[in-house]
Formats: C-alpha cells, sequence, structure tokens
C-alpha cells in the first residue's frame, strides 16, 4: 500500500478556538509520520493569533511540503469547500462544528455536496444538531478534536506575580464576545462575593487585534456595570498571547469557570481540565463531550433565541439561531461551594485529567488515521 498523504485546508492562524484545533492537530499529525500539506485560509477573520515563533515556522514548514499524489484533503471551513474543493484528492472530508442549536442553510446544503465524503464533528452536541438541519447521517461521524495534555499538565510553572497566600482564585478565560458568557461569570462573581475581598478572579480576555487600551477600556465599562460596591477583586489580564504564554495562567487559578452560551469544542474548560483545574461549566454546549458530574461542576443552561444585537450583527448566519443561556443563580452557588470547601476539588482534578488523557492528540491522530486509510491506493 502506498504512503497515504493529507492536506488540510483551513484558517491557520485566526484566533478561534477551531484554529487553535487545527493548528495542533497539524502538528501532532505531522509528528506521527504523516506527510502533511496545510493551506490557509486568509480571508475569514481580520483577528489574527499570536502564534510562538517555533511553532510558527513549524507550521510554515507544513505549509511548503510537497506531498504525493495519493492523499486525503480535511477541509475546517465549509463555507469555502466549493472554492477549495479537491479534485486529485482521494477524498474530501469536512472537519467542523457549529456553536448555536442550528446550521446556516447552505452550510447544510455544501455538506451534502456528493463530492464530500465524509462529515466529522467533534461532539454528539454537533452530531445531532446537523443531523436535525438536513445533514445526511450516513456522512456524519464523531472525531472529538483534542488538548496537548503535555503542555497542559498539573504541576506546570504557574504566574507567581497573581497569586497571593490566604486568597482564593477563579479565573475565566476567554472572549470579550456575548456567546462565551463572560458578563455571566463577572455578574455572578460580583454579586456572590459582594463583601469578600479574599476571593479574586484572573479575567484573561481578548478582543481582536486592537490595541490593548481599547481592550482594557472595553472591560472596564462592563466591570463599572456590573460591580457596584462590590468588595470582590477582578485581576484582568489583557491581550492576544501565544500558547506558552497563557500556560502558566491556565496552571494559576484555583478553579475556572466557563459558561458560553454558544460553543462548538471549549478550549478553555478542556486544557483546564488536562492541567488538573477543576471547572464550573454549563450542562450543555460543546464541552459535554468530555465532562460529566463526576470530572466537572456542571450548572444548568436553558435554550433562549438569540436577541443580542451586537452578536447578530457580526453573525448574520444566526439568525433566528439559539443557544444556551446559564443559569446565574446555579452558578453563584456553585462558586460559593467551591470556595466554602463543598466539593473535592482533589477528587475533580484527578478526574479531570484522567478524562482529558483520553483527548490527547495523539489518540485522536490515531483515530484519523484509521478513519481515512480506507481512501488510500
Amino acid at each position: 500500500m502506498k504512503r497515504l498523504d493529507v492536506r488540510i485546508v483551513g484558517p491557520v492562524f485566526d484566533i478561534s478556538g477551531q484554529s487553535t484545533c487545527l493548528r495542533e492537530f497539524a502538528l501532532a499529525l505531522s509528528e506521527s509520520g504523516i506527510v502533511v500539506h496545510l493551506v490557509n485560509i486568509t480571508n475569514l477573520s481580520p483577528f489574527k493569533a499570536v502564534v510562538d515563533p517555533i511553532i510558527q515556522q513549524r507550521l510554515e514548514i507544513l505549509m511548503n511540503t510537497q506531498i504525493s499524489d495519493n492523499y486525503v484533503a480535511i477541509h475546517f471551513v465549509p463555507a469555502e469547500f466549493m472554492r477549495l474543493y479537491d479534485n486529485n484528492a482521494k477524498a474530501n472530508i469536512c472537519w467542523t462544528g457549529y456553536e448555536t442549536d442550528k446550521l446556516p442553510y447552505l452550510a447544510a446544503l455544501l455538506m451534502n455536496d456528493s463530492r464530500l465524503k465524509e462529515v466529522w464533528v467533534p461532539t454528539q452536541t454537533n452530531l445531532n444538531t446537523f443531523t436535525g438541519c438536513g445533514v445526511d447521517k450516513s456522512k456524519l461521524k464523531v472525531i472529538p478534536w483534542g488538548v496537548d495534555t503535555t503542555l497542559f499538565q498539573p504541576g506546570n510553572p504557574i504566574s507567581p506575580d497573581v497569586k497571593e497566600a490566604g486568597n482564593f482564585y477563579f479565573s475565566f478565560i476567554g472572549s470579550l464576545k456575548s456567546s462565551s458568557g463572560f458578563d455571566v461569570v463577572l455578574k455572578a462573581f460580583f454579586e456572590e462575593f459582594k463583601n469578600d475581598d479574599k476571593v479574586k478572579l484572573i479575567f484573561k480576555s481578548f478582543l481582536g487585534n486592537v490595541p490593548a487600551d481599547k481592550e482594557a477600556e472595553t472591560v472596564k465599562a462592563v466591570v463599572d456595570r456590573l460591580k457596584g460596591d462590590s468588595k470582590a477583586e477582578l485581576i484582568y489580564i489583557p491581550g492576544n498571547l501565544a500558547t506558552n504564554d497563557m500556560t502558566p495562567i491556565y496552571h494559576t487559578g484555583d478553579c475556572l469557570i466557563s459558561v458560553p452560551r454558544a460553543k462548538t469544542w471549549n478550549t478553555s474548560a478542556i486544557r483546564s481540565m488536562a492541567a488538573g483545574v477543576p471547572v464550573i461549566t454549563n450542562i450543555n454546549t460543546g464541552n459535554r463531550a468530555y465532562t460529566n458530574h463526576q470530572n466537572a461542576i456542571l450548572i444548568g443552561s436553558s435554550l433562549r433565541k438569540i436577541v443580542d444585537i451586537d452578536f447578530l450583527v457580526q453573525n448574520p448566519l444566526q439568525q433566528e439561531h439559539s443557544w444556551w443561556e446559564p443559569n446565574v443563580d446555579e452558578l453563584k452557588e456553585a462558586m460559593r461551594k467551591v470556595v466554602e470547601g463543598g466539593y473535592d476539588l482533589e477528587l475533580l482534578k484527578t478526574a479531570a485529567r484522567r478524562e482529558s488523557l483520553k483527548h490527547d492528540w495523539k489518540r485522536v491522530v490515531l483515530e484519523v488515521i484509521k478513519n481515512i486509510k480506507q481512501y488510500g491506493e
């Protein structure tokens, strides 16, 4: 049997969680011995990720790698499939997800294109959504995305300038988009710990490629609106940082809060679990692929139509879609219980780490190779 190579097509350097998964998958696949060629889509977003120089160099090498004529093409963006369909590939496969309860009509049509052999989705939630929107079920497979369990593991360095003895530190790591639920986290934190200056929130946010002072202004406006006279202290870490600079932040908090209204995979949650940091998250959205009541603290959320005008202006294809609104009261109760010792955090850490190892990129790569080998000569 001839060597089977892989061409990966997608936004290599975007700031999204999907692009983070693409980069990590491409590198892990290459490390496994598969010859990989990257095709970078550059026109999807003006916001670019900060990538470590060594990682950037490795990715650029893959973008210039020559592959054989025996290869499959894996597409991460359905909307670009018509333009970037690879007629020479032994198979074209789409590996994608969607963060709300529906697919845009055009995306469903594209994934039913007869030239697309398979559609991989990272979660059972997405499988249900795609099937419900008319995507041919015979094409669909659940192949979860992954996490780097070496970069994120218990005992790795923390940010020593952030923590002080005697305090409890929650953390939030995510975008300043309403879909991330950052406002829910701030509201719950300031209200529940209004009279407690020993509970802190490490708030690591990003607002795309904008000046740090502009991002700080946005955060300050939201904090001023929600904080009131609360004594609870927020430790704000601005800027779009490379993964290696983010790693200590993930390891610093005593408990991560991640309650997105809409999320395909939830990179911050699974990275924290890999780092052995307990996670409070909502029972719906993509993180249900790896969270349960044994390895995370789950709160309720309810499906509601998206009415956030700013979000819909930026995401017009999500008109008439719904997302999962986190239950603020349940979040406040869970946060209080964490601080007062109502959960066995050590047990949660161990279970979370064990679950994350099931999703290490090396395991994901083996699953991908098993699925594509049928197309080789």
